[in-house]
């Protein structure tokens, strides 16, 4: 059986924030803000002691280890969810 995950809460304008602006520029905006959390997220993972792994990422919450197993399995959900979209509008 899989540990059970307990995830920090969110406020609702942290988990989706409005989006007010359709833009080209605010569109490469968000664009380079992924980058720039993924490239700060492999920078913290490339200085993380390996003795941290299984010890809580806050207080009562899930370990280090768990943790970044979720990111990574949330980043290949909605890359595959990217990818089929981009495949159909390739069929309009």
């Amino acid at each position: 059986m899989l540990p059970r995950v307990r995830l920090p809460q969110l406020t609702e304008a942290e988990d989706w924030p409005d989006v007010s602006q359709t833009n080209d520029e605010a569109w490469q905006d968000a664009k380079d803000a992924l980058l720039k959390t993924h490239q700060e997220l492999v920078q913290a993972v490339s200085r993380l002691d390996e003795s941290r792994l299984d010890t809580p990422i806050i207080e009562g919450m899930s370990s280090v280890y768990i943790t970044l197993q979720g990111v990574v399995q949330h980043d290949l959900y909605h890359g595959g969810q990217i990818a089929i979209l981009k495949k159909a509008l390739e069929g309009t």
